[in-house]
Formats: C-alpha cells, sequence, structure tokens
C-alpha cells in the first residue's frame, strides 16, 4: 500500500495545490506542494484592560478597540484587515489613566505616592490646624480627582474661661484664641491680680490652665481731719468718706474723697483740711472810693474812681471761705485817648502826645480833596475813645469816558490822576494809546483810540491740497482746504482767523488714502508693507494649497482695495488611481497627505503598494511598485483515474472540464471552476467501468460468464440435446451493449 499525505491548513489560511500527495515508486510524491495562504487577518491578540469589537476577519473588516473605564488606549483606536491580511498599524495598549500632582493645601499635607486610577491620597494638616472638608481624595477616571478641596483651618480655643474680675488680652485684637497664641491676663480696674498671669491656647483646642485671681485693692486709713471729721465705714476701691467740718471753719480740699484704684485716696495734692471762717483788711484805693459789707465769709467791697478816672480791675471782690478775697486789687488811671486817627489828604495838625477827656481833633482837607463823608472834628470820651465819625477826603472826579465802537473801557478810578483803558473786543487790536488819564479839572487827557480787526496774514499752505478764499485774511475769515484725488485730509477741513492773530486749529495734511489693512483670504497671506493709495498687495497661499483668480489688489482713491479677491484651495490630486478588478477606500477628499487604500477583488491579490499618498504635486505616490490586481492561480486542477481534464488556463475563474477514458462513464460534475481563494472549487467526479447488464438470452441457450463490464466477454452454448448452428462470443462494449445478439439453439 502506497503512503498517502494529506495536507490541511491552519484556521484562517486556505490550501493553494493538491490537498493529497501519494508516494510513487520512484521514491518521489506526486504532485506539487501545496501552499497555505491566508483569506483573512489572524484572530488580534487579547487586549489586557480592555475590549475590541470586531465581525470576522475578512479583508476590509475594521476592529474597534476600547479600553475599561479608568484606562486609555495608547494608539489607534480602528484598524483594518488589508488586503496582505494583515492589519493596520501596531496593536495598541490600555494605559492606566492618570491624575496630576494633587493640588496643595495650606498649612499641611497629604499622603500618598501613586496618583493613578482608584488610587486614594489622603490630606492632613500640621500641628494646630484641622480639617475641614473631605479629607480622603480619589483618582478618578477622567484623570481628575473626586471630591471637593479640604481645607486645614486653625484650632481655634474660643475666649478663655471667665474669671471674676479678670481681664483678657488676645493679641491682634482677636476675638477667639488661636493655636499658640497666648492670652496676656490682667484685673479690671480696682483689683490687683496674684499667680500666673497668661494662658496659652493648645493643640488640643483647650487653654492651659492658670492659677490668676484678682482681689479688690485697699486704701490705707483716711488721716485724721483737725477740726473736722471723716464720715464712713470701708477703705476697699471704689469706697467714699464724706469730710465734714466743725462749726466756724470750712472745708479746704475735696468734700468725698474716693479710694481709688492704685490704692490710694483721690485727693490732690494734700488731704482735705479745716480752716477757720473771715478774710484780712484790704488796702485803699487811690484817686477812688471802697465800700465793703464786712470781713467775713461772703463779704462784698465795691470800687468806684473819681471824675476823669478809668477803673482798671474787678469792680468788687467777695471774701471766699478759705479766708482770702477773690480777684486783685483794682485800681484808678487817669482817662487819655490816643493819637487822634490819620485820615489820608488831610492837612496835618498840631498833635498832641496825650489827650484828656473832652479834647477835640480838628480835620481840613487838602487843596484838590473835598470832605466827602465824617465828621469834621473828634472828641475824647470817658471811655479813652474818640466820638464821632471819621472823615474821609475824597479826590476830585471825572465823568465817564467816551465809548468807541468794537471796545470795551475799564476805569480803574474816576478819581484824579485815576486811569481809564480802552479794551478792544477780541479780534480786534487798539490803534492809539489805550490808556487815558483823569486831570484835576474833571476831564480825561488825550484823544480816544480806534479798535481795528487783527490781521493772520497769508494761511498756511498745505501741500496736495486746493485752498479755497476770499483773500481777506482778517479776523473771523474763514480758509477751506480740499486735497487732491488719491488724497484725504488729516485734521480740520477749515481754518479761521482768530482773534490771536494765528489760524485756528492745527495745520491739515493731505497724506495718501489709507485702504487699511488688506482683507483676509482663507488659507493665504499677502505680500505688500504700504496699504496707500495705488499701492498694491499680492496674495499667496499657504503650502499644499493653490490660487485660482487674481493674486494683486489695488488700493482705490475712495479707500478700498479693488479687485477680484483671489481663493486658495486645497491642493487635490483628483480621483485615487484605478485598478482593474479593484476597490479603493479613501476619506473624504482627495487632499495632500491624504491617503487611499487599495483592496482587490474576490478572486484577485494585490501585488505592489497597498496604499498611495496625495503629493504636493497632484501626484498619487505609492510606498512600493504600482499597485495591480492579479487573477488568483489555482495552478493544474487535480487528476482523475481512469479520465482526463481538459482546461485552457488555471486562473480565477478558468474551468476545468473531465472526461473518462472508453469502457468508463462520469460520474459527479464534468467540471471544476478556480475560485476565489485560489482553489479549484467543486467535487471531483469519478470514472466507473461500463456495465452492460445481463446479456441477453435466447431459448435453450446457456451462458457461461459472470462479468458483465465493459470488454468481459461472455460465451453462448446450447442447451444438451440442442444443436447450434454456431459457437460464439458476446463483448461488453464501451457503449454499454453487448456486441452479438445470442445464438439459436434447435
Amino acid at each position: 500500500m502506497r503512503n498517502k499525505l494529506i495536507y490541511l491548513c491552519n484556521a484562517g489560511y486556505v490550501l493553494d495545490g493538491p490537498n493529497t500527495r501519494t508516494c510513487k515508486d520512484s521514491g518521489e510524491w506526486s504532485g506539487k506542494e501545496p501552499e497555505c495562504f491566508r483569506n483573512e487577518c489572524p484572530m488580534p491578540p487579547p487586549l489586557q484592560n480592555g475590549r475590541y469589537y470586531v465581525w470576522n476577519y475578512s479583508r476590509g473588516i475594521n476592529i474597534i478597540y476600547t479600553c475599561n473605564e479608568g484606562y486609555e488606549l495608547i494608539g489607534r483606536d480602528v484598524r483594518f484587515c488589508l488586503g496582505t491580511y494583515e492589519w493596520s498599524g501596531s496593536d495598541p495598549y490600555c494605559q492606566k489613566v492618570k491624575c496630576d500632582n494633587p493640588p496643595p493645601i495650606d498649612n499641611g499635607f497629604f499622603r500618598g505616592n501613586d496618583f493613578f486610577y482608584e488610587d486614594i491620597i489622603e490630606y492632613h494638616c500640621n500641628t494646630g490646624f484641622e480639617i475641614v472638608g473631605q479629607a480622603q481624595r480619589k483618582c478618578l477616571s477622567n484623570g481628575k480627582w473626586g471630591g471637593d478641596d479640604a481645607t486645614c483651618i486653625q484650632i481655634t480655643c474660643g475666649l478663655p474661661p471667665v474669671k471674676r474680675n479678670v481681664v483678657y488680652d488676645i493679641p491682634g485684637g482677636e476675638k477667639e484664641g488661636s493655636f499658640e497664641v497666648t492670652a496676656s491676663l490682667s484685673c479690671e480696674e480696682g483689683y490687683r491680680g496674684i499667680g500666673v498671669s497668661s494662658q496659652r491656647c493648645q493643640a488640643n483646642g483647650q487653654w492651659s490652665e492658670s492659677n490668676f485671681v484678682c482681689e479688690i485693692v485697699t486704701c490705707p486709713a483716711f488721716p485724721d481731719v483737725r477740726y473736722g471729721r471723716a464720715i464712713g465705714n470701708g477703705f476697699h476701691f471704689g469706697n467714699e468718706l464724706e469730710i465734714q467740718c466743725n462749726e466756724g471753719f470750712y472745708l479746704v480740699g475735696k468734700a468725698r474723697p474716693r479710694c481709688g484704684p492704685n490704692g490710694d485716696w483721690d485727693y490732690e495734692s494734700e488731704p482735705p483740711h479745716c480752716v477757720i471762717s473771715g478774710c484780712p483788711d484790704l488796702p485803699k484805693i487811690t484817686n477812688g472810693l471802697a465800700s465793703e459789707t464786712g470781713s467775713g465769709v461772703g463779704s462784698i467791697v465795691t470800687y468806684r474812681c473819681n471824675d476823669g478816672y478809668r477803673l482798671q480791675g474787678p469792680g468788687q471782690r467777695t471774701c471766699e471761705k478759705d479766708g482770702s478775697w477773690s480777684g486783685s486789687d483794682p485800681y484808678c488811671r487817669l482817662i487819655l485817648c490816643a493819637v487822634p486817627p490819620f485820615v489820608e489828604h488831610a492837612i496835618p495838625f498840631n498833635a498832641l502826645t496825650q489827650y484828656l477827656l473832652n479834647s477835640k481833633a480838628r480835620y481840613v482837607c487838602e487843596t484838590g480833596y473835598e470832605l466827602s463823608a465824617g465828621d469834621s472834628s473828634l472828641t475824647c470820651s470817658a471811655s479813652g475813645t474818640w466820638e464821632g465819625f471819621i472823615p474821609t477826603c475824597s479826590l476830585v472826579q471825572c465823568g465817564e469816558p467816551m465809548k468807541v465802537p468794537n471796545s470795551k473801557v475799564s476805569v480803574a478810578s474816576y478819581n484824579f490822576k485815576g486811569e481809564a483803558q480802552y479794551l478792544c473786543d477780541l479780534g480786534y487790536r487798539v490803534k492809539g494809546s489805550s490808556i487815558i488819564t483823569c486831570e484835576k479839572n474833571g476831564n480825561w487827557l488825550e484823544a480816544t483810540p480806534e479798535c481795528v480787526p487783527v490781521d493772520c496774514g497769508p494761511p498756511p499752505y498745505v501741500p496736495k491740497s486746493i485752498k479755497i478764499d476770499s483773500k481777506n485774511y482778517t479776523f473771523k475769515s474763514v480758509i477751506q482746504y480740499t486735497c487732491d484725488v488719491g488724497f484725504t485730509l488729516i485734521g480740520q477741513g477749515t481754518t479761521s482767523c482768530q482773534a490771536t492773530g494765528v489760524w485756528s486749529g492745527k495745520t491739515p495734511v493731505c497724506e495718501p488714502i489709507s485702504c487699511g489693512t488688506p482683507p483676509s483670504i482663507d488659507n493665504a497671506f499677502y505680500i505688500g508693507y504700504y496699504y496707500f493709495y495705488k499701492s498694491t498687495v499680492t496674495y499667496e497661499c499657504f503650502t499644499n494649497f493653490e490660487l485660482s483668480g487674481n493674486p494683486t489688489l489695488t488700493c482705490s482713491y475712495n479707500g478700498t482695495w479693488t479687485g477680484d479677491r483671489p481663493e486658495c484651495h486645497a491642493v487635490t490630486c483628483g480621483p485615487p488611481p484605478v485598478f482593474p478588478h479593484s476597490s479603493t477606500s479613501m476619506p473624504m477628499g482627495a487632499y495632500v497627505n491624504r491617503e487611499v487604500t487599495f483592496m482587490c477583488n474576490d478572486g484577485f491579490y494585490l501585488t505592489g503598494s497597498a496604499t498611495a499618498r496625495c503629493m504636493a504635486n497632484k501626484q498619487w505616490q505609492y510606498d512600493e511598485d504600482e499597485t495591480a490586481c492579479l487573477r488568483r492561480n489555482c495552478y493544474d486542477p487535480p487528476k482523475m483515474q481512469n479520465g482526463g481534464r481538459k482546461f485552457v488556463g488555471t486562473l480565477y475563474e478558468s474551468t476545468a472540464d473531465y472526461f473518462c477514458d472508453e469502457g468508463y462513464t462520469l460520474s459527479g460534475q464534468s467540471s471544476l471552476v478556480c475560485g476565489i481563494s485560489g482553489h479549484w472549487e467543486g467535487k471531483l467526479p469519478t470514472c466507473e467501468l461500463v456495465h452492460c447488464g445481463a446479456p441477453p438470452f435466447g431459448n435453450h441457450v446457456v451462458v457461461s460468464g459472470d462479468s458483465f463490464t465493459y470488454q468481459s466477454a461472455v460465451t453462448y452454448m446450447c442447451e444438451k440435446g440442442y444443436e447450434a448452428k454456431c459457437r460464439f462470443v458476446s463483448e461488453c462494449t464501451s457503449s454499454g451493449r453487448w456486441s452479438n445478439q445470442p445464438p439459436q439453439c434447435e
């Protein structure tokens, strides 16, 4: 028995060639050695921490990758089964999402070193601080930290424990003490502290212990009051005593001394004491009289001066409880008036150094002046002042000055030697003397001036402009400027002659018209730095874009850019190449750097580049040799025993027709077709021997032979007692018929 090999391909592969081979007598294997070719892409490796979706592994099918929550995909999320039955790109993988460094916390810190998905960090506060908010935060699948920000707030101890008569002072004026803050303890007014005078806020939110207490202040025994007594029954802070004097004595000092906060009685330099009542005799007053009601406490002395004298000092004095007279000693002073008031332009008179009561001071005006107000004489009065109204000597006055057109007159004084000045209205200047003087006869001296318009001279020259004027360049004249074509006026278009003699405003300028920044064109930039009248800019497209239309715009006289705006269109390579027996997969638009993928139709395989890229020169560039889809080759069709085959070619869709040798008949389909996988499709037929069936029989005929197939023979003989005319043989022919009829036996 000959050895036979049976070939089987792994999953995803198809056999190219015979599936069996037999060891021949020559020691060689029959037929050509087959090969296994892929007919689908291999099963992708599992995606750790993720999964993929794919319907099957056929050419052109895509596989979609996705990661589990908390993981992010590194690589492309979509891959295609290429014509080479390989997956496009490289295997992606799922990487755990990482969060940024956790936000820091003031006065605290966090514990935790890893910041990946589901990792947890925990915030802690420094000593003396406590956490408010969520102390733990988890790294979420979106790369953010979950939860809200926590805060470390300083531990506070509240107010120190209240003790009687104790005052607490917290630094900075705070109402509550915070960690490590020390509160100073002191006593209320009238109390004295004993013990440690401070307390510190501790980390547990409690104040440290303190033995500080406040005891009330005690004053010493009050000294004895001579000629009197101190009434009261306490010597502690706030207690008062009442000091009372014996009859005929009066109190000197504080009547109700009080025990003060420092332990002293609150009298002044000396304690209160009692002294005897009454005042000493007073001296007589010169040039006057003194009358008194007595010398005891409450007695009053009244003073009065003789005629021609005036009292200096108090008019009355009273005997006080302390035995002294109130006030100071008065005296009587001779009444004198000062030098009479000075009157300007009055004739001086013989002035004395002293003026007694009822003396007269008489005034006379100088020549050219007259007494216009007041009294001509003043009298020295008993009060030492001059009685009457001080006179005034006024100059002789001029009348109103003459009026001058386009002016106003300002009179400094209408009096003798007074001046008047003519002020021309705005835009006019004085011609002649502007000042006139008032003479002693009451008339104004000098001729009356004139006010003539101000002349500004020729207006400023403005290049590239046209000037419209009336050749009159005096006050209020107006000049108008207009610019030449292509220029625009910068500044005021008109100027007028001002009152100052200069032309109003800043001299305008005729500048070339600016069109501003050129319009923006998508995917383009322009060349040109001047945007004024008749300037041009030229547009150029960005890389991988091409310009259509006029590339140049011109700045027009009206300040706009003229010319049809160009456009920059993305460079495209046009439709991708089409190869016989193929299909093309391409993203939207055949733009530069876009790729197309070629896939062969069923029954064809790809040679050359599987992709082509659109280049800036509008040509498709292949990665390898030029692409072609060739028909798959099924090679020689399988052979059949006792028969043969007839075929013109072995490529896809070719047909192999089978026939049997003579004496054999075909069983099964008569042909095989080269299929899409490069294998002969269909079941191989078989050739079976022709069967002629039982040979025909005759009367009294005996048949010798038990095989009724092709080339088998039977011998006809007559039964015993019968004789055949002849003895002969009948053979089974290739047509399935016996070659001879049975003989006749008689």
